[in-house]
């Protein structure tokens, strides 16, 4: 769901439905945010990336239902973008990594030059939701409806599948270079 929140949000201003799809969106991100309990306390990271997320969808929605303005739903992307922005950077000065904690999610003992490369991998990525969050942010304020949805219901997503495989084959090269 949070996924399509950009094609959910447009269909539903340009379609006159949010009547019903906000108090839904909200709906379902209680029933998310019930589950992602206790996600704070020691969970795995992935986990922990989720709940902000979640928090912020949230308070955007019930912001668009008791002020009756459909526009706060727009926020989600520069939310998003916002709450990664800050879990990657922050994690490149209080360490380790985010990419390295994922990481040893399944590789615990990660050699030095593995630790080397997933800190280079999430600098890529913090500078990666530094400038899509701008563009989506920009994409909010300038009040075409049309191109925010395009941008961050599609571009967006595009560019980072692009920037996943692009990162999954420099690691491959990565690795073949190592000998692992």
């Amino acid at each position: 769901m949070l996924v399509a929140w950009p094609v959910l949000v447009w269909l539903g201003i340009t379609r006159g439905q949010m009547s019903w799809l906000a108090p839904a969106l909200g709906l379902l991100l209680l029933v998310r945010l019930w589950c992602l309990r206790g996600a704070a306390a020691g969970a795995s990271p992935l986990r922990v990336l989720a709940l902000p997320g979640t928090v912020g969808a949230a308070a955007l929605v019930l912001a668009s239902l008791l002020l009756r303005q459909q526009g706060w739903l727009l926020y989600y992307p520069v939310v998003i973008n916002g709450v990664l922005l800050a879990l990657f950077g922050l994690s490149l000065w209080q360490g380790p990594s985010l990419v390295e904690r994922i990481a040893r999610l399944r590789t615990p003992d990660l050699p030095t030059a593995a630790v080397a490369y997933t800190r280079r991998v999430t600098q890529v990525w913090t500078v990666f939701f530094a400038c899509n969050g701008a563009v989506a942010l920009h994409s909010c304020l300038a009040g075409d409806l049309d191109w925010w949805a395009l941008w961050n219901g599609g571009i967006a997503y595009g560019l980072m599948g692009g920037l996943m495989v692009l990162e999954y084959a420099v690691r491959r090269r990565v690795i073949r270079r190592a000998g692992a």
